[in-house]
């Protein structure tokens, strides 16, 4: 498994209509890429900086959904401070799910 991060900036005044147009049309978008695991979504809303973390089940279908960024970006550029993208990818190689306890 492959664990993309994308970093991008909003102008701070714009945030909530950011995370609206992620919600609505990036992550449904993403979420229909073949290999799409599950994704998480971090926003701060004081710097402007969002951030998406999507996880790919293999290096295939990681790379290529990222044909899809340029077009999602280009249609958050009314909320953009920088249509500077940042995008590194990790391999997985360890997930904590929390331990059971017994009552």
């Amino acid at each position: 498994m492959l664990a993309r991060v994308v970093t991008i900036q909003v102008r701070p005044e714009k945030m909530d209509e950011c995370i609206a147009i992620f919600k609505e049309i990036n992550a449904p978008s993403i979420a229909a890429q073949p290999g799409f695991d599950h994704g998480h979504w971090f926003v701060d809303r004081v710097s402007g900086e969002a951030t998406s973390v999507t996880f790919w089940e293999n290096e295939a279908d990681e790379e290529a959904s990222r044909a899809n960024i340029p077009r999602l970006i280009e249609g958050m550029s009314p909320v953009l401070a920088s249509e500077e993208v940042y995008q590194e990818i990790f391999e997985v190689v360890h997930e904590q799910r929390p331990i059971e306890r017994s009552g």
